[in-house]
């Protein structure tokens, strides 16, 4: 379960930034004609629209200059830097902390840069997890439960029997006792042969 944890929550982190890294891609072509234009309404349009991706907390707009251009925080976060971050393009991921720097280019020419800060849920990734490992374990001890009990009663119970004639006939020289049989399959042709060879036993005791 461990390390089937730390997989999905490496892979899952892993798919959830290139995710991350697409919507930058998708925000870059919406910007360029407000970054063209110097259109800071559009631009503040497009930014805001990204609200509805609740993990995004920060995004920031910074024009070929580094200056800022636009922004989005979300209630409660911290504003973005007012120029450009020394962070090297591409998705920086610190724990739960992930940022993302991606350059807005048209026909070659550099417009501007796009700043994402997001927080990406590991506990709640591993709550999730865990409430599906445990109702496996659940339905496994369930399982294992079911299985025990029919193993008792089809293999253990027949052989504990047989002991038992065993124990009784070496203590008590009497051969008159026999084994219960309970099934029909292959311990059952066992316990019939034991209970033969105790009337053989039995049988040849008696003429001596």
């Amino acid at each position: 379960g461990a390390a089937l944890l730390f997989t999905d929550l490496r892979d899952n982190r892993a798919a959830w930034a290139a995710d991350l890294g697409t919507e930058a891609a998708i925000l870059s072509l919406a910007v360029q004609p407000a970054l063209s234009f110097d259109d800071r309404e559009n631009a503040q349009r497009n930014l805001n629209a990204l609200q509805a991706r609740g993990s995004i907390s920060t995004v920031a707009l910074y024009g070929a200059d580094g200056d800022l251009f636009a922004r989005y925080v979300r209630p409660g976060e911290a504003a973005p830097p007012g120029s450009v971050p020394g962070l090297a393009h591409g998705v920086h991921i610190d724990g739960g902390r992930v940022e993302l720097v991606r350059g807005v280019y048209q026909g070659g020419e550099n417009l501007g840069t796009i700043y994402l800060r997001a927080q990406y849920d590991v506990s709640g990734r591993v709550q999730s997890y865990l409430s599906v490992l445990g109702a496996v374990m659940v339905i496994g001890l369930i399982a294992a439960l079911l299985a025990s009990s029919w193993l008792q009663r089809v293999v253990s119970q027949p052989m504990e029997s047989m002991a038992n004639v065993a124990r009784q006939i070496v203590e008590l020289r009497d051969y008159s006792f026999r084994a219960e049989r309970t099934t029909n399959d292959e311990i059952g042709v066992v316990v019939d042969a034991f209970n033969n060879m105790l009337d053989e036993v039995q049988s040849r005791s008696r003429a001596l």
